[in-house]
């Protein structure tokens, strides 16, 4: 399955979450992002410079080559338990009407974002 088909597993699913998220930051003109994430196993694989040894490789590569369009980008493990937005977040805009359930969260953010407080 390609990069941004459906999601194999919560590893593959948390690939394509950051791949989308750091391709609409490049697309917003953003110059700085911190990852953030609960699965120990992909933020390790990003933050080395080793290649990927899972089947989901191909991805955390793509994500690697992505991450030259920033000035800055960091990837940081979170634990769950402290990750709970976005969880929310998960469970709210999931399934096969994800586009159009989420274009008002979308929308807002990118209000936020473009906000002068926010420019770095």
């Amino acid at each position: 399955m390609g990069p941004l088909g459906a999601a194999e597993d919560s590893y593959h699913a948390e690939a394509i979450a950051v791949w989308r998220a750091i391709s609409w930051a490049a697309s917003m003109g953003i110059q700085s992002v911190v990852v953030e994430g609960d699965c120990l196993l992909l933020i390790d694989e990003l933050c080395s410079s080793s290649a990927s040894a899972t089947s989901t490789g191909y991805l955390v590569d793509k994500i690697k080559a992505g991450t030259v369009s920033f000035l800055l980008c960091s990837f940081s493990f979170v634990k769950q338990s402290g990750n709970e937005l976005a969880h929310g977040l998960a469970k709210q805009y999931t399934g096969p009407s994800f586009t159009s359930t989420c274009f008002p969260l979308v929308s807002c953010l990118r209000q936020l974002l473009t906000l002068s407080v926010w420019k770095f």
